[in-house]
């Protein structure tokens, strides 16, 4: 089951952040306590409270970014084993932006039962956008999931499977399908900002 994700939640995501940016999952940066993973557990502490992150475009024009998130629990009343946010992408849509389940409680169905109820969230009814690590574990899971979920790969990185929703509008797949991925590849790192 999910109940909507508050800052307080952020002891269970942190140390889900961590171990997937360990794993490769995300910028190595957030493994461990330091000014990049610092300011985005600020970011998220802020979203998480009023739903939305104000920032400056690469213009330097503010902006808001809707953020949304959910918090897993396997059991009614149980802690929370895993995360799942969505952010603004395109086309009033969302990215399902970050989300993992806690490695102690894998094999047993809830990765999939998390992404389900996860997709079916004011948000995830809207979600667009996933994109999971090529190379690690978790990553590969997580895709898997998503296309028996319907998504499909549209674009390959050498770091990142980009996975649109069937529903995606035609200019959203035109879009990731001839967008220049370059800030994708080694050397520049996956963004982790809002």
């Amino acid at each position: 089951m999910l109940e909507p994700a508050v800052p307080l939640h952020l002891d269970t995501i942190k140390p889900l952040i961590r171990a997937g940016a360990a794993e490769g999952s995300w910028d190595p940066a957030l493994a461990t306590p330091g000014p990049k993973s610092d300011q985005l557990f600020r970011k998220l502490s802020y979203a998480l409270e009023h739903g939305d992150l104000p920032q400056l475009d690469r213009a330097g024009r503010p902006i808001t970014t809707r953020i949304g998130g959910w918090v897993f629990l396997a059991d009614p009343g149980a802690q929370p084993t895993g995360f799942g946010l969505f952010k603004d992408f395109a086309d009033n849509g969302f990215e399902l932006w970050l989300c993992a389940i806690d490695p102690s409680v894998r094999g047993r169905g809830l990765g999939r039962q998390m992404l389900t109820e996860l997709l079916g969230t004011p948000h995830g009814l809207r979600a667009q956008l996933a994109r999971c690590a090529r190379r690690t574990g978790g990553g590969q899971r997580c895709a898997h999931i998503l296309k028996s979920l319907e998504f499909e790969t549209r674009r390959t990185t050498s770091r990142e499977e980009w996975l649109l929703h069937r529903r995606a509008p035609r200019a959203v797949v035109d879009l990731v399908s001839t967008m220049d991925l370059a800030a994708f590849e080694p050397g520049a790192g996956r963004s982790t900002s809002v």
